[in-house]
């Protein structure tokens, strides 16, 4: 027969409080993290915005693209912005 022993409510309070802290941290901890990474989709969605809006503009003014002198930035536009757009 096992031997029951006396429970100690304060020693179980403390405990119960100090998980519940834990708790709470990990909780604001995640809402930070999820905040986080809707600031951080928020900046890729506008990133993706800009990047569609210098493709357009390319496609729709060649000449510029043709102008640009310098043989390494238009290597990289083309790269970034593809073949389609600066044909």
């Amino acid at each position: 027969m096992a031997t029951e022993l006396p429970l100690d409510t304060a020693l179980c309070r403390v405990a119960l409080d100090g998980a519940l802290d834990d708790v709470q941290t990990l909780g604001d901890r995640v809402q930070t993290l999820g905040d986080r990474v809707q600031t951080l989709g928020d900046r890729v969605q506008t990133l993706g915005d800009r990047v569609r809006d210098v493709s357009s503009y390319l496609e729709e003014h060649p000449e510029d693209f043709a102008s640009i002198r310098s043989e390494e930035l238009r290597s990289r536009l083309k790269q970034l912005f593809g073949q389609p757009a600066l044909a």
